[in-house]
């Protein structure tokens, strides 16, 4: 969808603030969910450089850092990124469609409720980004909406429209399996939503 991104930077922007107040509480009200985070978590080397790819205002990186990680926000909001900063977090803007690093930059990437916005399309390529952005072995996990097809949807806590792809779980696993990522662990968290922890091959 051409304007997929204008569409989600408005929203992110405008609602920047409202979207951290009404998520924060998210790990612990959603138990299921912070099992995905604990398995992360567990599948990572001491002080591992992380990428939150889709940070928002860093709500999970926080949690890395205080887990002696050394994580690095990255969103395409500036104002999602000038609340990482506020928190004392790195934090820098950019697109998750063009990333630009240097291969091998990151122990892990960690990209939960991001990569949702991508078109299916273009998923394919992010991944092959995210594989050669990763140290050998690396834990990518990330986390999408179950389905088919993409949606315009609206949004109660940031009063705005957004798009988003959906994935069949099978389709999914074996675009992982073409960037060269083995799933190791998955599960439907919540809703409709699927979490898929994975390693570089």
């Amino acid at each position: 969808m051409r304007n997929h991104r204008a569409l989600n930077l408005a929203a992110y922007e405008e609602g920047a603030e409202e979207y951290m107040r009404v998520t924060c509480d998210y790990w612990e009200r959603t138990p299921k969910a912070h099992r995905t985070l604990e398995y992360f978590l567990a599948s990572l080397s001491p002080a591992s450089r992380i990428l939150d790819l889709g940070s928002g205002g860093g709500r999970d990186a926080a949690i890395f850092r205080a887990r002696g990680h050394d994580p690095l926000c990255l969103d395409f909001s500036p104002a999602m990124i000038r609340i990482a900063h506020s928190e004392g977090l790195q934090g820098i803007v950019m697109d998750i469609e063009h990333l630009g690093f240097r291969a091998e930059s990151f122990d892990a990437v960690w990209a939960y409720a991001s990569l949702l916005h991508v078109p299916s399309a273009s998923l394919p390529s992010v991944l092959r980004e995210i594989a050669k952005i990763l140290k050998p072995h690396g834990s990518f996990l990330l986390s999408v909406v179950r389905g088919e097809g993409e949606e315009i949807r609206d949004s109660a806590r940031l009063k705005a429209k957004r798009y988003f792809a959906l994935w069949p779980p099978n389709e999914l696993r074996a675009e992982l399996r073409a960037a060269g990522f083995k799933t190791l662990w998955y599960q439907y968290p919540q809703g409709n939503f699927i979490d898929i922890l994975s390693r570089k091959l």
